[in-house]
């Protein structure tokens, strides 16, 4: 995997781990304070030190011997590492939300971030050797189970213990083991073997962490608008599932907009946010109707938030799994988590907050309202969001507002492509 120590850099050991893990702890209670701001001091603090312990970590990996895969760990996996189930949709439709609510059931084994696999991840890494890409999904990984979305709970796999363990080191080892015995098996190899390492560091057979003898049915991972990869998914996973969360586009655009506010000086364009909303849309639509309901099960919001029984009965049932209490409690690995939701006050841990369903109204003028209304109209109204049709000229006039307002944004988006 390249983890060798670097010429300059000093040997890792457990006693570093364990130094670094009290900067650490800081430095992640300092950008807890400040989220979701990135431009802040702490992000640029804490990025760097999650990079040296993430080294430190791969460094002491590869210095360990290489592991196999025991009979007894493959036997564990049987039943599940051929099921995942994807959770889609667009970002900020609940997606996080369904995520945290499937977290402590026992019978699946949930991702507690997002993924980024297909869309950010083989773009990325996809032409890199296989031990390079290997390198990489373990550092970026290792870096989320500490801070996985930039808010408590933190270090999901714990820190360094007194016997000089450390789960992130072990991580590192099972996902090589796993990826170099999943070797060949189309595109979405790794992502199994990210799924099946982290099984094996929190509920397989040799940590002493199964959950009461519960054997996982499924493992889930959640990355918005993964629904776009539908194709490319089913090549490398042809069982998988789906659950595409559905919102209002006029509170998702609202959401956006004002989670970007809080992230610091940033720009936004309502046109790109409703082509966006339309791409996602149209494609649950037409995954939907390929593979019918009992593999692609739409949720709306709303429906989870305002009535969480019925909601998560219904999604039990699409799983295959027991109505566990645990499916109205949202929580990341275990311990109750709070929404990242853009409204500070509803980031309450362990709790599932009605969003007043009107709350765009704050957010939004009338003239935005009627483009998300008009131009998404067709395609929200499949899924029970249903307008009546603006006036057409007032419609003409609103897009074409939005459109040259657009302008400076797709002007700056396409300037950082062509340095980047």
């Amino acid at each position: 995997m390249g983890m060798a120590a670097t010429q300059g850099n000093p040997p890792a050991s457990s006693e570093m781990l364990a130094r670094l893990e009290a900067d650490l702890d800081g430095l992640l209670e300092a950008r807890a304070s400040v989220w979701p701001r990135r431009s802040h001091p702490a992000y640029r603090a804490l990025k760097a030190a999650l990079e040296t312990y993430t080294n430190a970590v791969c460094t002491l990996a590869g210095e360990r011997p290489a592991l196999w895969i025991s009979e007894e760990l493959q036997a564990a996996t049987e039943r599940f590492r051929n099921h995942p189930v994807f959770i889609v949709g667009a970002p900020k439709s609940g997606t996080t939300l369904v995520r945290n609510l499937l977290d402590g059931h026992p019978e699946l084994v949930v991702l507690p971030s997002e993924g980024q696999y297909w869309a950010t991840f083989l773009r990325r890494f996809g032409r890199a050797t296989f031990s390079s890409q290997i390198d990489a999904l373990g550092r970026i990984w290792v870096e989320r189970f500490i801070n996985p979305d930039g808010q408590p709970p933190l270090w999901l796999l714990g820190k360094t213990r007194a016997d000089r363990t450390n789960s992130y080191v072990d991580f590192i080892r099972y996902l090589t083991a796993w990826a170099h015995q999943l070797q060949g098996r189309g595109s979405g190899n790794l992502l199994l073997a990210l799924a099946l390492a982290f099984h094996a560091v929190t509920k397989g057979p040799a940590n002493g962490r199964a959950e009461d003898g519960a054997t996982p049915v499924a493992w889930v991972e959640k990355t918005p608008l993964n629904e776009l990869y539908l194709d490319l998914i089913l090549t490398s996973f042809p069982r998988a599932r789906f659950i595409h969360v559905v919102r209002d586009p006029r509170a998702i655009v609202s959401s956006r907009r004002t989670l970007k506010a809080y992230r610091g000086p940033t720009r936004h364009s309502l046109v790109a946010d409703c082509l966006l909303l339309r791409r996602s849309f149209a494609g649950g639509a037409r995954n939907l109707r390929r593979l019918g309901t009992r593999r692609y099960h739409v949720l709306r919001y709303e429906d989870l938030v305002q009535e969480p029984v019925e909601a998560v009965r219904h999604l039990a049932d699409f799983l295959g799994v027991e109505d566990d209490a645990s499916l109205t409690r949202p929580s990341v690995m275990g311990r109750p988590a709070s929404s990242n939701s853009a409204y500070p006050h509803l980031r309450v841990p362990g709790r599932i907050y009605d969003e007043a369903s009107r709350r765009f109204v704050d957010v939004l003028n009338a003239r935005e309202q009627l483009v998300i209304e008009g131009v998404l109209r067709r395609e929200a109204g499949r899924f029970g969001y249903e307008w009546p049709a603006p006036p057409r000229p007032a419609l003409i006039m609103a897009v074409a507002r939005a459109g040259i307002e657009a302008i400076p944004f797709y002007f700056h988006r396409l300037k950082a492509r062509l340095n980047s």
